[in-house]
């Protein structure tokens, strides 16, 4: 097909599948592939296998690293974070009898362990407020405008 070479096939659920390929990974559903989505992201490099953990955690192993997801975040791991190469290889996962993922890359095997994962956590975004000099609070969810002589304001 136009759209590049097929690479991984993995069962999802209500009778559709994930499906890896050059282009990133599908969803068909009803003989029909559409971009699948994590929100508004999307894995656009080359998926060479699609797997799932013994804890129902989908791998896809990429040609830039590995992308974890647990239904609800995407995580990504990287030779920055951790993994021992950068590209996957096809069908190089396995999920051991003690929980270990382990997958193989261009350089080498890496282990992945849930007790020694660091995850980083998202820090919280400080709401912002703007007020003008008089202690007037305005919205910043809509459109402001102001006259040119209200002009001093606080973040």
């Amino acid at each position: 097909d136009s759209l590049g070479n097929y690479f991984s096939i993995h069962d999802y659920h209500n009778n559709t599948f994930l499906v890896g390929k050059t282009t990133g990974l599908y969803l068909l559903k009803d003989r029909h592939l559409t971009k699948f989505r994590f929100g508004s992201t999307s894995i656009n490099q080359k998926v060479f296998f699609i797997e799932q953990d013994k804890k129902g955690n989908y791998w896809f192993g990429t040609d830039d690293g590995v992308f974890w997801w647990n239904g609800i975040m995407l995580r990504k791991f990287n030779s920055e974070n951790g993994l021992s190469g950068r590209e996957t290889n096809r069908f190089a996962w396995l999920n051991d009898s003690n929980g270990r993922v382990w997958i193989g890359t261009d350089r080498g095997v890496s282990c992945y362990k849930t007790e020694y994962d660091i995850e980083t956590p998202t820090p919280e975004i400080p709401n912002a407020i703007l007020s003008d000099a008089l202690g007037q609070i305005y919205s910043l969810n809509s459109k402001l405008e102001f006259p040119f002589s209200n002009n001093t304001f606080s973040i």
